[in-house]
C-alpha cells in the first residue's frame, strides 16, 4: 500500500490497487492537495472525448468531507472527482461516502469505513484479514490470504487531536 496525496498521482493513477480518497471542498474549491487532479481529471473527461476510457482499470472510492450548513458547496469537490472519474473510465468500487461535521462526521466516516475492507474483498474476488491484533475473525479457507491488513485500533483521536476541538457555529453563509 501507497499512501500520498492525489495530486501525486497525476497522469499516473494506479492500475489493479484501489484507490482510497478523502478529500473536502474549500467554498466549493479543491484544497490543495487535489487542486492538479481535479485540474487533470477536468481535461481528461472533458475536453479529450477520444480519452473516455482513459481511466479503465482504476478503481477507487472517495469519502468526502464536509458541512451541510455550506448548502451550495456542500461535497463539491468530493462529487467532481467521483463524476469525472467515472466519465474517464474508472470504476467505483464502493459508493462516495459523506461525513458531514454537521452532524455525527466520526459516525459517518465508522460507517464507510466498515465498508472499506469487504468491498476491496469482493471487488477483488480476495480475502481480506485483519491482522490478528485486532478483533480476531477466522478464515474461511485454508489458503493464506491474499491480502493481510493491520489497522492501528484507537489512534484517531490523538491522531486528529480530537481532544483540542471544539464545536463551531456559521453565523451567515451568503
Amino acid at each position: 500500500a501507497t499512501s500520498a496525496t492525489f495530486d501525486n498521482k497525476v497522469g499516473n493513477l494506479p492500475v489493479r490497487v484501489p484507490i482510497d480518497s478523502v478529500t473536502s471542498s474549500y467554498e466549493g474549491k479543491a484544497p490543495d492537495n487535489v487542486r492538479s487532479i481535479v485540474s487533470w481529471l477536468e481535461g481528461v473527461s472533458v475536453t479529450q472525448q477520444q480519452q473516455r476510457d482513459s481511466l479503465k482499470g482504476v478503481a477507487y472510492t472517495i469519502l468526502g468531507c464536509g458541512h451541510t450548513d455550506w448548502v451550495r458547496t456542500y461535497q463539491a469537490v468530493p462529487k467532481l472527482i467521483d463524476a469525472k472519474l467515472s466519465q474517464a473510465g474508472a470504476t467505483s468500487f464502493l459508493n462516495r461516502g459523506e461525513a458531514n461535521s454537521n452532524g455525527d462526521f466520526f459516525g459517518d466516516f465508522d460507517n464507510w469505513f466498515a465498508q472499506l475492507w469487504p468491498a476491496i474483498s469482493r471487488f477483488y474476488n480476495i480475502e481480506v484479514v485483519p491482522s490478528p491484533n485486532i478483533s480476531p475473525r477466522s478464515a474461511s479457507s485454508s489458503s493464506s490470504p491474499q491480502l493481510t491488513v493491520d489497522i492501528i485500533q484507537n489512534s484517531r483521536s490523538s491522531l486528529l487531536r480530537q481532544g483540542d476541538m471544539s464545536a463551531g457555529r456559521v453565523i451567515s453563509n451568503s
